[in-house]
């Protein structure tokens, strides 16, 4: 009797370990880079957008391979609140680990544009335009309205 309780214990002893090492190491696959290689594309996080949408996209993007992994790192690493509005340059050989970081860390892609001083507002759109940011049409609105100013902490009317 003692026997066969010594091999019950035996086998469940073996097959707690085997599943915690199946366990682990479907976590490592999930959370590694999709490939070891790839070029970086924009990934935009629109404002209001939650955890479970981001990860989503991450995953219907290619980025990442499981929305699922990516959510529970968010939340194990307690950045789950975190993620910032923008657009990032992103890529498959990036791991999730760093994807999240850049994403909550607001490490947003940045675009050099000169505009030096004493320029109408018509040119700063026309410079624009042709970095490929806005269209001049689309700008102009955005630069007459007092509330752009406002939130962009402008001291002025516009």
């Amino acid at each position: 009797m003692k026997r066969g309780a010594v091999a019950v214990i035996g086998v469940l002893v073996i097959a707690a370990l085997l599943g915690g090492g199946a366990t682990l190491a479907a976590v490592r696959w999930a959370l590694s880079p999709l490939m070891s290689a790839a070029p970086g594309s924009l990934f935009y996080v629109r404002s209001g957008a939650s955890l479970a949408e981001v990860a989503g996209e991450l995953e219907s993007r290619g980025l990442i391979r499981s929305a699922f992994a990516f959510e529970w790192l968010a939340r194990y690493r307690g950045r789950a609140g975190d993620l910032q509005v923008g657009e990032y340059q992103l890529s498959a050989a990036q791991g999730p680990e760093e994807i999240l970081s850049t994403i909550a860390e607001g490490k947003v892609e940045t675009y050099a544009v000169v505009i030096p001083e004493g320029l109408t507002a018509q040119q700063i759109g026309d410079r624009l335009e042709a970095a490929g940011l806005v269209s001049a049409a689309e700008f102009r609105p955005f630069l007459e309205d007092p509330a752009s100013a406002v939130k962009l902490g402008v001291e002025g009317s516009s």
